[in-house]
């Protein structure tokens, strides 16, 4: 059995390496003392394909496996843990969710400008009072027409009021279906309020709470099992 890395491989990994240690490393204390979300290189991301590693090309991907993304991975945290958190987060915890679990229209409509880099990923799950044991939360989605209305405190990984985030929703009332699906929480259209204050989640990746009141998200958001 065959255990190197392909050509191809191995020319990803240099090349993640010479970005790494020629636009990340010498800004990493820089980055790190200001607590800043290092949006300039994101594009330089986008253009090599690392936002969307292991999703197909018709999604705006780059096509590739989990052993190109695993090397990645490896070399952007080489340099520094917290850039490889985000590119980790953006592709797993968010986008790869919509491709695992999203209709066609989600996602063409998601993860299309997820994998492309035209829009950033972010994932909320820890809870003040759970931590992130998925199964204390305490955020409900209780179904109002054609809207669930969220309510609770969360902590979002690279969260912002312009990008996608899924978060993990039990339905009020119903201990059976303590995990039904996932939300997207800032959409068009959407109505609540959102209180934001920011904190310092690993290094300096971003990890805010948020204080869900009457959050109004479409019913066509939602993906999963609990998505209906």
């Amino acid at each position: 059995m065959e255990f190197s890395f392909t050509e191809e491989q191995q020319h990803l990994r240099r090349s993640v390496r010479e970005f790494a240690e020629g636009e990340i490393a010498p800004h990493v204390m820089e980055w790190d003392e200001a607590s800043h979300f290092p949006m300039e290189i994101m594009p330089q991301m986008a253009e090599m394909g690392l936002l969307g590693v292991i999703f197909p090309e018709e999604y705006g991907g780059a096509g590739l496996g989990y052993i190109e993304y695993a090397l990645t991975i490896e070399e952007l945290a080489r340099v520094d843990g917290s850039v490889g958190l985000i590119v980790a987060a953006h592709n797993s915890l968010c986008s790869n969710h919509i491709f695992k679990f999203g209709t066609e229209a989600q996602k063409k409509k998601y993860l299309v400008p997820l994998a492309s880099g035209k829009a950033i990923g972010a994932w909320s799950l820890t809870e003040p009072e759970a931590g992130s044991d998925a199964g204390g939360t305490r955020t409900t989605a209780v179904r109002d027409g054609k809207h669930w209305v969220i309510n609770q405190r969360v902590y979002s990984r690279k969260r912002d009021e312009r990008i996608p985030a899924g978060k993990k929703r039990k339905q009020a009332g119903d201990a059976r279906e303590r995990h039904v699906g996932s939300d997207f929480q800032r959409l068009p259209g959407a109505a609540g309020k959102l209180a934001r204050a920011g904190r310092r989640g690993l290094y300096w990746e971003p990890e805010d709470s948020g204080w869900w009141t009457d959050f109004h998200c479409g019913a066509g958001a939602g993906y999963g099992s609990g998505r209906a």
